[in-house]
């Protein structure tokens, strides 16, 4: 059983890699949500080998499920077994505005980072003041695997205090990441400009152990409307990891140059910083143009870390396509950037999640209004990019209708890739979305949920070619086809020889020139949507000459057989037009008497030859032994228990048993035998029943059984 796990799990891990690297197909969709706003902002994978989404709802129909808070939104979270099946849903917050930004799975349930400014109901502990409605907080909650809310803990100021992300600490705790702008309550050490990107260390049960500012005199940490959707304003753009060496690697915008931040180029950049595991500043650096950047999230590599965002700057090192980009670049271990590379086309096309994939290239998902990068369903589409791990694009997928759709959260599963956002779309790839039962005109968000499947079959754009013949006479013309798997509705192709281009542009050509030695191979040239230009070159193919201009090596010179047997003579290669000595027109004849005969001839080409054999005979006597016994100690000796066959089998058959009736081995093959181990472990001593089915020619089919011994 571990075995075929095993099996199992390579078989999964191969059509994930296979999928990665081709475009995926939509394979389910779901909108949830009722006659008002709901919107996705997480999607997990569970251990159960189900997932659970999570987000905002402001519905209190359709599928909002708790008429207790009706005024503002909800965080909404729903779970799905691993068949895509309802399993629960649940809300939590109060009558104000609550929201969900990253759930992550933990022992007893799932840990939710959320905001809120609400005070009543599942909400204690707010900390803004001021006017009604009061500013945020950044809100934590623990429910178990059932949607029973556990705990909660509401962290900031009198401010605004907003959720960026949460990671698991070594020691089972969390790390978050946000903006404030409070600087009481849970919050000190706040710059004094426009806002602090917020980090806080929490233990298991929600205590802070420690929490600190970064910043300067701008805006640090905050996203910004021109990045953001209707909920994605609340949540700013940064992330922070917990690195396996100890310590944190955290991305925020800032628009400081000063206090923590040095190297601004202008507005908005990136801002990457490793913390040692107390959270102090071991180095820092930014990264974007003279326009505004921001990020959708940090991977840690071995040899650095990627970072992904967008980018609305045009000058250097940043090439912008119009508009804004989606943008990733990788840096060394010190911050250093290595490369970068923009994504999109002339129009606005946002990143709001990064993800690596199993081959160490990684995905992006967002946001796309472009028209000139990919055929585009609507206003804004959801937008998955498939990158190398450099960073090269490789596909993109636009999913959606003919409204706004917005990708907030990607993850990679076995059977596919997992997306979570918000639509606005009622067509096209959008099917079930909610409207207002008495108001059909008022159009409002669902959350949405979309698999891509990867399937097993190799989606991959190829080329084969194949030959009439591959070895000729001198002069002979030799025909060559190309078939391309994959490649569009309108293929290119390009045939060469050696090297040099023949000028045929067809899956077609043939040739009556070619030499010994020379050879053939066919490109293909690819423009399909969605995908970069590909140029594909197909296998090769050696043309060679027979020697002395006839065809030759076909016959061996001679072979000896039992007597008064029957044996079949056959060429070693397949011929257009055969004629043996015997008369016979067919590729193989049966013959039983001793002699020399001849076969001539025929390739395809019209290019023929003769050959001899000699065929001899000795007595047999047509007959299967089975030893009593085998010593399988390596000594090359009787160490292999197999039967011993005189005469010709026309069937075979041959079994193993233990003294227990477990199949030890089996084959139909009379030259493979038992070499005395079980799954690679050597068996001791002890007696063996074996079972032979065969039929030698000339006689009817026998089945006999006995007993060995295997002897260490």
């Amino acid at each position: 059983m571990a075995r075929l796990r095993g099996i199992i799990i390579c078989i999964l891990w191969f059509n994930i890699l296979l999928g990665q690297t081709t475009p995926p197909v939509l394979q389910w969709q779901k909108p949830l949500g009722g006659s008002l706003d709901d919107f996705g902002e997480d999607i997990l994978l569970t251990t159960d080998g189900g997932f659970i989404v999570l987000g905002a709802a402001r519905s209190n129909d359709g599928d909002g499920n708790n008429p207790q808070h009706t005024i503002g939104f909800n965080v909404f979270v729903a779970k799905y077994d691993a068949n895509r099946e309802f399993v629960w849903r649940d809300e939590y917050g109060g009558d104000g505005l609550d929201f969900g930004a990253e759930i992550r799975q933990v022992a007893g349930g799932y840990i939710i980072l959320a905001g809120t400014n609400s005070v009543n109901f599942d909400v204690s502990g707010l900390h803004g003041i001021g006017p009604n409605p009061p500013p945020t907080d950044i809100w934590l909650i623990k429910i178990d695997n059932d949607g029973k809310l556990l705990w909660q803990k509401c962290l900031g100021g009198s401010g605004t205090d907003l959720p960026g992300s949460i990671d698991i600490t070594p020691a089972g705790g969390y790390i978050i990441s946000g903006y404030t702008n409070s600087n009481n309550g849970d919050v000190s050490g706040n710059h004094g400009g426009n806002g602090d990107l917020w980090v806080v260390e929490l233990n298991a049960t929600g205590d802070i152990l420690w929490q600190r500012c970064y910043g300067g005199s701008g805006s640090d940490g905050e996203g910004g409307a021109s990045f953001g959707g209707p909920v994605q304003a609340f949540i700013p753009f940064n992330q922070i990891k917990a690195l396996t060496g100890g310590g944190y690697i955290l991305t925020g915008t800032t628009e400081s140059n000063d206090g923590d931040i040095s190297g601004n180029h202008g507005d908005k950049d990136i801002w990457l910083a490793r913390l040692d595991p107390a959270g102090n500043i071991l180095w820092q650096s930014c990264h974007g143009g003279s326009g505004s950047e921001g990020p959708c999230g940090v991977i840690p590599l071995n040899d650095g870390y990627v970072v992904g965002g967008s980018s609305s700057s045009s000058d250097a090192p940043i090439n912008n396509n119009g508009g804004i980009d989606g943008w990733m670049f990788k840096t060394d271990l010190n911050g250093n950037m290595l490369w970068q590379y923009n994504y999109g086309g002339n129009l606005d096309d946002i990143c709001y999640d990064l993800l690596q994939a199993a081959d160490g290239g990684f995905y992006m998902a967002g946001g796309i209004k472009s028209r000139n990068t990919c055929l585009s369903n609507g206003l804004e589409d959801f937008w998955t990019i498939r990158t190398s791990s450099e960073g090269k694009f490789l596909w993109e997928k636009l999913q959606g209708g003919s409204k706004d759709d917005y990708a907030t959260s990607i993850a990679l599963g076995a059977d596919g890739l997992y997306l979570t956002g918000w639509e606005l779309s009622n067509d096209l790839d959008v099917v079930g979305h909610h409207n207002h039962p008495n108001m059909p005109n008022l159009i409002a968000n669902d959350l949405w949920i979309i698999i891509y499947g990867f399937g097993g079959a190799d989606a991959s754009p190829r080329i084969t070619i194949t030959a009439s013949v591959e070895t000729i006479c001198e002069g002979k013309p030799v025909e060559f086809k190309a078939e391309s798997f994959n490649s569009g509705t309108t293929p290119h192709y390009s045939w060469y020889v050696n090297g040099v281009e023949q000028m045929v542009y067809g899956p077609d050509y043939s040739s009556n020139t070619l030499q010994d030695g020379d050879i053939v191979t066919c490109k293909l040239f690819l423009r399909i949507p969605c995908m970069p230009d590909q140029l594909i070159t197909s296998n090769a193919i050696t043309i060679h000459w027979y020697p002395n201009g006839r065809v030759s090596g076909f016959l061996p010179l001679q072979i000896t057989k039992c007597v008064n047997l029957y044996e079949e003579l056959k060429p070693t290669m397949t011929f257009a037009k055969y004629l043996w000595s015997t008369g016979a027109t067919t590729a193989t004849i049966k013959i039983v008497n001793p002699g020399l005969y001849w076969l001539e001839v025929t390739d395809v080409t019209g290019c023929s030859g003769r050959e001899n054999i000699w065929v001899t005979t000795k007595s047999c006597m047509n007959a299967v032994y089975i030893p009593s016994a085998f010593t399988p100690n390596n000594d090359g000796k009787n160490d292999i228990f197999k039967p011993l066959v005189d005469g010709k089998l026309l069937q075979y058959s041959f079994k193993i048993y233990d003294r227990w009736g477990q199949l030890v081995m089996q084959t139909t093959d009379p030259a493979k035998g038992w070499n005395g181990k079980r799954s690679g472990v050597d068996q001791d001593t002890n007696i063996y029943v074996w079972i032979c089915t065969y039929q030698l020619e000339g006689e009817p089919a026998k089945t006999e059984k006995g007993t060995f011994l295997l002897m260490r």
